[in-house]
């Protein structure tokens, strides 16, 4: 039987023409009713992590080393869902969506398997409308600059959608997170097996049929 949810669910997702968006929100949906569930301490647990993950200053040293070590003894928690945690993070949320929201950059790239003390290339080859730039035009064209290689295991992160059927990327963009938005873009370029930039006709769209762009130019 279809819930009332998973048929609003699916009417979204058929006004957008995406049929694979209601099946990822049903999935968020369904992760996180097991998240409301939770014993209290493994709730306290995953509340303690997206703390340091929303955390709209940067990571002090003894705070991203807080962050690594939960994550050693807890791999899971990259994939973590948020529930009952107020003003915190939203429901639903991954920790990737709660680092896009404050604009946590070291939370992002520790949670994408990244080194946080070193400069990535985040200068996507193409525009916003999708035509190549000159190469002329990448700043970041230097040998201290670094391709992005994300970790098989961590490529999902960038795919997971919230109830809302959002991105971290359009979360990011939403916010006006602006570092953000390059890291994520870069990310999900570099982890294309085409190496295809997230916009254009390319480009994820939401329950409300708004891409990333769309919510930077509505926000």
């Amino acid at each position: 039987a279809t819930t009332a949810s998973g048929a609003t669910a699916n009417a979204y997702a058929a006004a957008v023409g995406n049929t694979d968006l209601s099946a990822n929100v049903l999935s968020a949906a369904k992760f996180t009713a097991l998240a409301i569930t939770s014993p209290t301490t493994i709730w306290e647990s995953r509340k303690n992590f997206f703390i340091l993950c929303a955390s709209a200053t940067a990571l002090n040293a003894k705070k991203l080393g807080r962050m690594r070590k939960k994550l050693v003894r807890d791999p899971t928690l990259v994939q973590a869902r948020a529930t009952d945690m107020d003003n915190l993070v939203y429901d639903g949320a991954t920790p990737l969506h709660a680092c896009a929201m404050a604009g946590n950059r070291i939370g992002a790239l520790l949670l994408l398997g990244l080194d946080a003390d070193k400069t990535y290339d985040v200068d996507v080859d193409v525009d916003v409308e999708g035509n190549d730039k000159d190469a002329n035009d990448n700043e970041n064209d230097n040998a201290a600059v670094e391709k992005m290689t994300i970790p098989e295991d961590r490529i999902i992160l960038l795919s997971l959608l919230d109830l809302q059927g959002r991105t971290p990327l359009h979360v990011a963009a939403q916010r006006g997170q602006l570092e953000l938005v390059r890291i994520l873009k870069a990310a999900m370029t570099a982890s294309s097996p085409e190496g295809t930039a997230p916009i254009g006709p390319d480009a994820p769209t939401d329950l409300s049929g708004r891409t990333p762009l769309g919510w930077a130019v509505t926000s």
